[in-house]
């Protein structure tokens, strides 16, 4: 996903809504016959697709659809006629988006309706089209008559589900904004505003059937869709629940306002959303302003609830919900209460309460045994905080969230970090290993389409690598390389011609981004090979592969930020726990290059062992890196291809 979009004032765009609409807290309606929508668009020059999920303005018998047509100037992109929720999915094709930094699009919608005009309601704005989230993705790249690779995404190695409305919704999307969880832990939302299968919908396949968790917020929805999730759930799925706790100690007068009309255009759907009872009466009293205030204060005085008396009511209430949930708020907001902002409003939460209820939900073994609490406790310290001026290292999927949160810019750039695939040439996996086979690696070579991986996943700033080492480094001869080239159905022919014409089952071990290793397997299933997935943290990674147990591994290497293919080679092709080539001739060449001082002498022999590693497919390099950096706007900051930030380089901005 390039982007993801929430409407409503607690979402992300407020200054994409031009005109033609009424914003409230967790949607937009469009309202009359034509609202514009301008989205920030940072996507390649590629097909895109962009989804919206709508609810209609619907009256029985009167008003029973909404249509809506979709323009990108006077291109029509698309029409659609709804009569309940759904989600509309719009194609993008390239020249539409070609050379925009944002896209406009003007929405056509014939039907609006006031709801007073239909049913006992004040509300009298003319209402077409509630919107409630967005996303905009590239159309996947697929391989040559590969099969679809799975919707969704990959799932990750930990993953659930959390189950609720707007509270939920913002856990799930400070928890995807965790750096030490990326492609590590997943948590996908299940919004109990939307039928229970349009929310599975949209999600990679097995994710339901593999949740290891699911957070149900027993304060959302209705019983009988709680109810019905329970049901779905596989019976190994950990069901926790949680709750949003509700404040009146903070607004002890509060009441309806009969001023609290609706008004088109406005960001709230009125200027007094929360009334007080007591200054409602005084509101219709033809006096000066002075006797007005006086009036208050004595009316507030007379009719002074006891706060502590509210306090104490409030704590009952979050108590008896401790006893009902797996999370504990009641002793930690009565002790945060006088020292911070707990709630923005009656029923939201503030940034330190959601903290509380993030950390809490976040506290089960699954996720204690990939990262410290106390780590996780300080990334969402920067990052609700506002303290954070620099981040680095997200995952490239997340580059639109940080591109859009407000005072940072995001920035991704090519490191000499470079990912590879090593193939067990020598037998140390099993001497019955098919990777044993020239032809049967040149194949996987051809198998995948590196440039389609660099584009899609690595938001096209990385480049395809024919090398066993980045290009910059002193010996790394590029012209030595052999070229693989995608090419399926000459992969198939060497499988083929190598006994394989069926294919054969592997196994690759990878503790690279999921999405990485997935997109690699399915290009292999395209040519008939069948390689299961060893997703691990690094260090059992390297473990196995340093025991001589992987078949095939991805990983990465970054040279220890040495700029000279010394710091590459020797690690791979010297004889080590990691070479799974164990050629004599090549190992000499390797050791000829890293002894001498001669610099002709050096690139020689390096060329030598680039063209003999490549030729036969022992090992192969994939793609660089690319490092991705969150930074203030205030801050002067410039990445190096050496992955070493160097701080003392950069300034703050004037002014």
């Amino acid at each position: 996903m390039e982007a993801a979009y929430v409407f409503g004032s607690l979402g992300n765009l407020s200054s994409a809504l031009v005109s033609g609409w009424s914003v409230e807290e967790a949607f937009a309606w469009a309202v009359g016959n034509e609202s514009i929508l301008r989205l920030p668009f940072s996507g390649e020059d590629s097909d895109h697709v962009l989804r919206f999920d709508i609810h209609p303005a619907v009256f029985p018998k009167t008003v029973e659809q909404q249509r809506m047509t979709v323009m990108a100037g006077e291109v029509t992109l698309g029409s659609f006629a709804l009569t309940e929720r759904a989600t509309v999915a719009i194609d993008l094709p390239a020249e539409a988006v070609r050379g925009r930094d944002c896209l406009e699009l003007r929405l056509l919608h014939p039907d609006a309706a006031r709801p007073s005009d239909h049913i006992a309601s004040p509300d009298r704005r003319w209402l077409s089209l509630c919107f409630h989230s967005g996303a905009l993705s590239a159309t996947a790249t697929q391989p040559a008559d590969a099969a679809s690779a799975p919707g969704g995404g990959m799932l990750e190695p930990v993953h659930g589900l959390i189950a609720g409305d707007m509270t939920a919704m913002r856990i799930k999307e400070i928890i995807a904004r965790l750096p030490s969880l990326a492609g590590r832990v997943g948590v996908r939302l299940v919004d109990f505003g939307r039928p229970l299968n349009a929310a599975f919908a949209d999600m990679p396949p097995d994710t339901l059937a593999t949740a290891g968790f699911c957070w149900i917020e027993t304060s959302a929805g209705i019983p009988a869709v709680r109810e019905g999730l329970r049901e779905m759930l596989p019976a190994a799925c950990d069901v926790k629940t949680f709750y949003t706790p509700v404040s009146r100690a903070l607004w002890p007068f509060q009441g309806t306002d009969r001023r609290a009309v609706a008004e088109p255009g406005r960001y709230m759907p009125a200027r007094y959303p929360f009334g007080d009872r007591l200054a409602v009466p005084l509101t219709a009293m033809n006096m000066p302003d002075d006797v007005v205030y006086l009036m208050y204060e004595m009316s507030a005085e007379q009719d002074a609830t006891d706060l502590d008396a509210l306090m104490a009511n409030d704590l009952k209430r979050w108590r008896a919900a401790d006893a009902a949930s797996d999370i504990r708020l009641a002793g930690f907001i009565e002790r945060g209460f006088a020292a911070d902002r707990l709630f923005i409003s009656p029923r939201l939460p503030g940034p330190a309460l959601i903290r509380e209820m993030t950390l809490q939900i976040l506290d089960i073994p699954a996720v204690r045994d990939l990262v410290r609490p106390d780590a996780l406790a300080a990334e969402l310290d920067a990052l609700l905080g506002g303290r954070a001026d620099w981040i680095w290292d997200f995952t490239p999927d997340k580059f639109n969230t940080v591109a859009t949160t407000p005072g940072l810019q995001a920035v991704a750039a090519e490191t000499m970090r470079v990912a590879y695939i090593d193939m067990d040439s020598a037998g140390r996996s099993g001497p019955d290993n098919p990777l044993t086979k020239t032809q049967v690696r040149q194949a996987i070579a051809m198998a995948i389409d590196r440039a389609a991986i660099v584009k899609q996943y690595l938001l096209g700033q990385a480049r395809v690598l024919d090398t066993p080492c980045y290009p910059t480094q002193f010996g790394c001869d590029q012209s030595s390389a052999a070229d693989y080239d995608y090419n399926p159905a000459k992969a198939r022919q060497l499988l083929a011609d190598a006994g394989y014409a069926s294919g054969f089952p592997t196994e690759l071990v990878s503790y690279l981004l999921p999405e990485w290793t997935v997109a690699v397997q399915t290009y292999l299933k395209a040519v008939g090979i069948d390689a299961s997935i060893a997703q691990l943290p690094v260090a059992d990674a390297l473990r196995r592969n340093a025991e001589g147990e992987s078949p095939m591994s991805m990983g990465s290497w970054g040279s220890y930020s040495i700029n000279d293919v010394s710091a590459f080679m020797p690690y791979f092709f010297a004889g080590g726990p990691n070479d799974y080539t164990r050629d004599p001739a090549i190992e000499a060449l390797v050791r000829q290059g890293g002894s001498v001082t001669d610099l002709d002498q050096r690139r020689k022999a390096y060329s030598q062992a680039i063209k003999l590693i490549t030729a036969p497919a022992y090992f192969l390099p994939l793609f660089s890196y690319v490092k991705t950096y969150g930074f203030s706007r205030s801050l002067a900051f410039k990445p190096s291809p050496d992955e070493l930030p160097r701080f003392y380089l950069s300034s703050w901005k004037p002014g």
